[in-house]
């Protein structure tokens, strides 16, 4: 049995854009674009030579949710940039008032290539295990190149249940990486798990996933029900137990907790699996454990920002300041668009002594509003208790409890609150 594999190319300005991966080339090169920079660049190449609303733009690139204030001047100036947008030779003009314009010189084409079924699986699990690797490294970048490519997995073969499930992890994650999100992904996350499994009714990774999904939705029942489906069908699927170890964080069950995080380390000894299993032991007080776990995560990826940040905090517990606002500030030139990043590094510089820092970087969190990778109240909090205002941090933690944002779940016991009573 045979499929036909579709790809689209435009030329213009001596780069090539193609589609369906969402690529943009120079000399054979991908560009390094934002995700949301590469939505924009298609979305005005298909309207070529017409004006398209900033309404219309904002809705596309935002969409279910209030765009950031200048968002689209910051895409738009990005794009310019990186396409050699000049006055003299203009490739996005400006409708005053109204928009903007694609108007670049654009060649199209489009190749349709027969491949037979085992073909086309074939290179679909090629797609995949890139994706995958991409997704594994837990950044910006990565994951937006891991949506893409799984996504290029699901294009090439419809029927390849893990390409679905990638898809759905990466909606999954991103949000604790510094990507917008709503609640709205969660969900569309789930219907990606569920094609998967209507797929093959045996994949374990999109119970998995549904189980992650759920717990984000404060769905724990039915999460628990679908993390035990997927050790059933697949019990040496590591990310399962990794998202497990949270669930039960979440729900007190520390030593069970920490035994599947263990567990997932077993089945991979990756970067992110390291990383969770000193969240755990974080949590649960056992720093020395949990610092050992979070320097051999970032032995094996040094760009890995969270654990860089959670290193920071391990050691500021101990009152290594020092270290620790080095670590954190890591972290936010790794990942500048985690708000709990920032936080990390105003409590770690508080601690150091460096008070004018620590209030600038709060009062900054405050006034931008943004909810990327972390609870707006829970950083505030974070701030505040390092700079000694109680109160403050009391009343905004337990507004980011009351929130029910997945990351705050632990924060009644957090480490870091421990100087502030306990909150009933």
């Amino acid at each position: 049995m045979n499929r036909v594999m579709v790809e689209r190319k435009f030329q213009f300005c001596g780069l090539e854009f193609i589609e369906p991966q969402g690529i943009l080339l120079c000399g054979g090169e991908p560009l390094k674009l934002r995700p949301r920079a590469l939505i924009l660049l298609r979305h005005l190449i298909e309207n070529h030579h017409h004006n398209v609303s900033l309404s219309q733009l904002e809705t596309v690139l935002w969409p279910r949710q209030m765009p950031p204030r200048n968002g689209l001047n910051v895409l738009i100036c990005e794009l310019r940039k990186i396409l050699s947008d000049t006055p003299s030779n203009p490739v996005i003009r400006t409708a005053p008032g109204y928009g903007y314009q694609f108007v670049a010189n654009l060649n199209k084409s489009t190749t349709g290539s027969v491949i037979s079924t085992s073909s086309a699986r074939s290179q679909a699990e090629l797609h995949c295990s890139a994706a995958r690797r991409q997704w594994d490294q837990r950044s910006q970048e990565s994951l937006f190149a891991a949506r893409a490519g799984f996504e290029t997995s699901v294009v090439t073969d419809p029927t390849f249940a893990l390409a679905q499930v990638g898809i759905a992890d990466t909606l999954l994650i991103r949000p604790f990486y510094g990507h917008d999100y709503t609640p709205y992904d969660w969900e569309w996350s789930k219907q990606y798990a569920y094609q998967a499994l209507a797929i093959d009714s045996q994949c374990g990774a999109a119970y998995a996933s549904i189980g992650w999904a759920s717990y984000l939705l404060g769905q724990f029942g039915v999460a628990r029900a679908a993390f035990d489906r997927s050790m059933e069908v697949q019990p040496d699927y590591a990310v399962c137990h990794q998202w497990l170890s949270v669930l039960l964080m979440a729900e007190g069950k520390k030593e069970e907790s920490i035994s599947h995080a263990r567990r997932a380390v077993g089945l991979k000894r990756g970067a992110a699996e390291l990383d969770n299993l000193g969240h755990m032991l974080f949590y649960t007080g056992r720093f020395d454990e949990a610092e050992e776990c979070f320097r051999d995560a970032l032995g094996l990826d040094p760009a890995f920002a969270v654990a860089s940040c959670f290193l920071g905090l391990t050691l500021s517990v101990r009152h290594n300041w020092d270290s620790a606002v080095e670590l954190c500030r890591s972290a936010v030139e790794l990942n500048g668009d985690s708000i709990f990043f920032k936080a990390a590094l105003g409590y770690a510089a508080a601690g150091a002594g460096a008070l004018d820092a620590a209030i600038k970087i709060k009062d900054e969190i405050v006034s931008s509003g943004v909810r990327h990778g972390g609870s707006l109240h829970e950083a505030v909090a974070l701030v505040a208790c390092g700079l000694g205002r109680h109160d403050e941090a009391r009343s905004n933690l337990e507004l980011a409890i009351a929130d029910r944002a997945p990351w705050t779940l632990f924060s009644r016991t957090a480490p870091m609150y421990q100087s502030m009573k306990r909150l009933s």
